[in-house]
């Protein structure tokens, strides 16, 4: 099961969600990003983050609705972090839950009590050296799948959530449970094939909030508003006995709220939120259990992947919840609800041990060959190369390398590569152009110019930059390209040292930048053509003239001729006539 998804359209790759993922767990493919599960350790820092909301969380809410449609007994534990996310008191919030439909509700701190007595009991007997908490889910996830050696050292114990389940399940055979909490990674652990059979279902704070006001604005069910009297009877709401327990989410909590009632004995007690500080804590007692060298005193680590422990984590963030300001509505005091604890020692007899499992996936380890060969992909030859930017995601090149590696990553990932590739691609063309291209600013001054346009206006590349082309300054071209927003093409002639040559000039503004590129063409071979080829029609129109004239001067010396020659017929024809008829 998907607890986290993506929604492919809103994805830009922009590799935040990568940047800010402690155990990397995120594949970039297809140019979309995409959650491996195996590795996932659901801290929700990647919905957090992501700019563009193209993650979300997977939603339980249409089945505890249907759920509870089927007339089933569901009981809600809520989770003693309710205080911070909403003002509201537990009776107000219960009472809004029964008008949902659900049974009853009950608060997770009961769990949480349970759990802090197991935790003193493993104290007392002092076998373990170290003691890692097991209320957070993220943590046991993040040391099962990524850091498996150190599984022997979290408390074989079920988490709050878990605890209360199972006490509810014992007092209530045909109860389900659905537990309302903060927490994303607390969906996965129902489904942890060790821990099936507590929970039914996870709802967030969130989906609560949706829910509620989804019925109260169609009317729909007995939904009363907060400012309308809950209506609740004191006595069917369940206390708690020991109420230090709900400070479980704040940091120190776990330690805070042990220590109301018992001391840590020879174990000193350490607090570790977030969870860079986390992985740094568990690879440091990886390496220790590896050689063998623990430390020298007995640790009890009250460890939390959310900085600031749960009142802190990313449903509240998303939320906008200031929960810097909520702390304080976490308190040990007992609350109104808090009567005579109608419970007993008995709860605490319940069984809470729980077992662990390597999850750690099996894969073939990169050699230093394939890794070379991975950076030079990624144009890093030299070690000078590996600028360990942390654009893709990965801190530094060879991590990024690892990465493609096990097909988490591609190598189009590398940014300033790519970035270096096309420019060096863009100046081949620009260098290589048949026609001049000059850069100039505001004020006509040149930024850039390439070997042809140097060429074409006879000056030095080098020298030129940030000095003037006299053929171009305060051309008239400038402003019309500035004025019209359009390209401004001229045909000119112009004299440099001496020749003449004909250009075609295109001036474009780029107005983002206020500045003018003008592209030059050579045209003289092109006019050189265009006259030969007139002096050509010229030289043949006049040849054809002067045979026209010629042939004009024949026909008419040809017909004096023949009008010659035709009159002197005449008269010996007209002689020859009259000599005939005369005789």
């Amino acid at each position: 099961m998907s607890y986290i998804n993506l929604n492919p359209g809103s994805c830009q790759a922009c590799y935040r969600c990568i940047r800010e993922c402690p155990v990397k767990s995120i594949q970039f493919k297809d140019d979309k990003a995409t959650i491996i599960e195996s590795e996932c350790i659901l801290c929700g820092k990647c919905i957090e983050v992501c700019p563009h909301k193209a993650k979300f969380i997977q939603s339980e809410l249409y089945q505890v609705q249907t759920l509870i449609a089927s007339g089933k007994k569901v009981i809600a534990s809520v989770a003693p972090s309710y205080k911070a996310w909403s003002e509201s008191g537990f009776e107000n919030l219960r009472d809004r839950l029964l008008d949902l439909g659900f049974s009853d509700a009950q608060e997770t701190a009961v769990g949480a009590s349970m759990v802090n007595h197991d935790y003193s009991r493993i104290i007392r007997e002092g076998k373990m050296p170290v003691i890692i908490t097991s209320a957070c889910p993220s943590v046991v996830m993040l040391i099962e799948r990524h850091y498996p050696r150190v599984i022997e050292l979290i408390a074989p114990t079920l988490s709050p959530m878990m605890a209360h389940a199972k006490l509810i399940r014992e007092m209530h055979e045909d109860a389900h449970v659905v537990f309302i909490g903060p927490c994303i990674s607390k969906k996965y652990e129902p489904s942890d094939i060790l821990l099936s059979g507590y929970i039914d279902n996870v709802l967030t704070f969130d989906e609560i909030d949706s829910w509620i006001s989804s019925e109260l604005a169609s009317g729909r069910g007995h939904i009363r508003s907060h400012t309308e009297d809950p209506g609740f009877s004191a006595s069917d709401v369940q206390g708690l006995r020991d109420t230090a327990a709900r400070i479980y989410p704040r940091s120190r909590g776990v330690i805070d709220s042990m220590a109301v009632t018992e001391p840590f004995a020879d174990y000193l007690p350490v607090a570790i939120d977030g969870a860079r500080d986390c992985i740094d804590m568990f690879a440091y007692l990886d390496e220790c259990l590896r050689t063998g060298n623990m430390p020298q005193e007995k640790l009890f680590i009250e460890a939390n992947i959310c900085k600031g422990a749960c009142m802190n984590g990313p449903i509240f963030k998303i939320a906008r919840k200031r929960t810097v300001f909520a702390s304080h509505r976490l308190s040990k005091a007992p609350e109104k609800h808090d009567r005579a604890f109608s419970g007993d020692e008995s709860i605490y007899e319940i069984t809470l041990e729980r077992q662990y499992l390597n999850r750690k996936s099996v894969v073939k380890q990169p050699q230093p060959d394939d890794i070379t060969a991975i950076l030079a992909q990624m144009g890093k030859h030299r070690p000078e190369d590996e600028l360990n930017c942390g654009t893709c995601g990965y801190l530094t090149c060879r991590s990024k390398a690892e990465a493609v590696f096990y097909g988490k990553a591609d190598i189009k990932m590398c940014l300033p590569f790519f970035r270096k590739k096309a420019e060096n691609f863009s100046n081949v063309i620009i260098e290589h152009s048949p026609n001049g291209i000059v850069a100039l600013d505001r004020d006509h001054f040149v930024v850039d110019i390439n070997p042809m346009a140097a060429k074409i206006y006879k000056v030095d590349e080098s020298e030129i930059i940030g000095g003037i082309i006299p053929e171009l300054y305060d051309d008239d071209s400038f402003d019309m390209a500035r004025e019209s927003k359009s390209p401004v093409m001229q045909n000119l002639k112009l004299k440099i040292l001496d020749m003449e040559i004909y250009i075609e000039k295109t001036m474009v503004y780029i107005e983002e930048h206020d500045t003018f590129v003008a592209f030059i063409k050579d045209t003289s071979a092109e006019e050189l053509h265009k006259e030969q080829i007139l002096k050509m029609r010229i030289h043949t129109a006049d040849v054809t003239q002067n045979v026209i004239e010629k042939q004009m001067r024949v026909v008419q010396e040809i017909a004096s001729l023949l009008g010659e020659t035709a009159a002197e017929t005449k008269l010996a024809l007209n002689n020859l006539k009259e000599t005939i008829v005369n005789d």
